[in-house]
């Protein structure tokens, strides 16, 4: 088996590979530049790379800790990362006909992708994986309280006096004016 140990990400040559390769990842945080979040630990990770004609196999797992912002409280936290993945590359692009400009994906279609050329993007494979674990809703913990919408504190640390005013009535307002 052929493996290949990586410290820093590159693009992987398809003509480099003959059948089948192992890309073992422990990548630094400090080697890595991401502007939506910061890495709290090494990027680990596994790549199985199989050839076939005119396609590849795809098959990795991906470890690592991320620091989130939560979307209630906007605290900073760590959001820990382990997934499995899998995905088949076309080495050709696909035509569509002008006819066929839309047609229903199935489930097996979602784990299939197109190379125009003979490179494999790891960065892009392993970074694409890492944003399809960030959760939509990024939250510190279930239970936050997040900000008080008055006075903005965070009513996880601290209760604020303007409690009692946003617990009133939200039609509250609109009786004053039939006065």
């Amino acid at each position: 088996m052929d493996i290949v140990y990586l410290y820093e990400f590159y693009d992987i040559e398809l003509e480099d590979i003959e059948k089948f390769k192992r890309f073992i990842g422990d990548i630094s945080p400090k080697k890595i530049t991401n502007k939506d979040f910061l890495f709290l630990d090494n990027l680990k990770f596994t790549l199985d790379v199989e050839k076939k004609p005119k396609k590849i196999f795809l098959k990795g797992d991906i470890d690592c800790k991320i620091q989130l912002n939560c979307d209630r409280c906007l605290e900073d936290f760590s959001f820990k990362i382990k997934d499995d993945f899998s995905y088949v590359l076309f080495l050709t692009k696909i035509e569509v006909s002008s006819k066929h400009k839309e047609f229903k994906l199935k489930k097996d279609d979602m784990e299939i992708d197109f190379l125009e050329e003979n490179i494999l993007p790891l960065k892009d494979i392993i970074m694409g994986q890492i944003y399809l674990n960030i959760p939509i809703k990024k939250l510190c913990s279930y239970e936050c309280k997040g900000l008080c919408p008055v006075c903005g504190t965070n009513l996880n640390l601290t209760k604020c006096n303007c409690e009692n005013q946003f617990n009133e009535n939200p039609f509250a307002k609109l009786k004053e004016l039939l006065k």
